[in-house]
C-alpha cells in the first residue's frame, strides 16, 4: 500500500516509526473526530456530520496558535491511512495532507504525516510564509508524532498491565 500523493508546491512531511503493530496505531488515527484527545496542537474538534470515518467524513478543528480549520477526508484506506482536505487559513490554500502506516515488520511500523499547499498570491504572503509560518509548521508534525507516540505507548502498557492483571486474577481463582 502507498499512500496517496499529494499536489502542492509547498510540502512538510514527518515520520516516526514505533515499536507497535499497524492496528494499535490504526486505531488511534482512524478516530477523525477525536484528534483533539492525544494531540496537544488542536486544542478542540468536532465531527461537522454523523459520518465518523471514510471518505467524506468532516471535521472542524481549532489549531492551536494557527487557525479555526474545517478538514474532509478524500481518500481513505482502512488500515493503512487517509488523505484529507482542509479549508485555506492565514496565507495557504489547497491544503491537503494525509496519515500514513507503514509496516516494517509485524512489529515495526512508520507512520508518515504529510502537508501539501499553495500559498496565497501576494509579496506580504510570501514574506510571511517564508519568515514565519513555514517555520510553525514544520514545528508541528515532530510534535504531533511525538504526542501519538506516546500516547500510543502508554496505551499499549497500560493494555499489557491489564492483560496480565486479569490473567493472574484467572489463575488465582482455578
Amino acid at each position: 500500500m502507498k499512500a496517496p500523493l499529494l499536489n502542492g508546491s509547498h510540502k512538510c512531511f514527518a515520520s516516526l516509526d514505533l515499536e507497535l503493530e499497524r492496528h494499535d496505531i490504526w486505531v488511534m488515527i482512524k478516530a477523525f473526530h477525536r484528534i483533539h484527545l492525544w494531540s496537544p496542537i488542536v486544542t478542540h474538534a468536532y465531527g461537522i456530520d454523523e459520518k465518523e470515518q471514510g471518505v467524506g467524513a468532516k471535521r472542524h478543528c481549532r489549531i492551536k496558535g494557527l487557525a479555526d480549520v474545517d478538514e474532509e477526508i478524500t481518500y481513505w484506506q482502512e488500515g493503512y491511512g487517509f488523505a484529507y482536505k482542509s479549508s485555506p487559513f492565514s496565507v495557504i490554500d489547497d491544503i491537503n495532507a494525509s496519515w500514513w502506516l507503514t509496516p516494517l515488520n509485524d512489529k515495526l511500523t512508520r507512520i508518515n504525516l504529510e502537508l501539501s499547499y499553495q500559498v496565497k498570491t501576494g509579496t506580504f504572503n510570501y514574506i510571511y510564509h517564508a519568515l514565519l509560518l513555514r517555520k510553525k509548521l514544520e514545528a508541528i508534525f515532530p510534535h504531533t508524532l511525538r504526542a501519538l507516540s506516546e500516547k500510543l505507548i502508554k496505551q499499549k502498557l497500560i493494555r499489557l498491565l491489564r492483560l496480565q492483571t486479569l490473567s493472574d486474577s484467572a489463575k488465582a481463582t482455578h
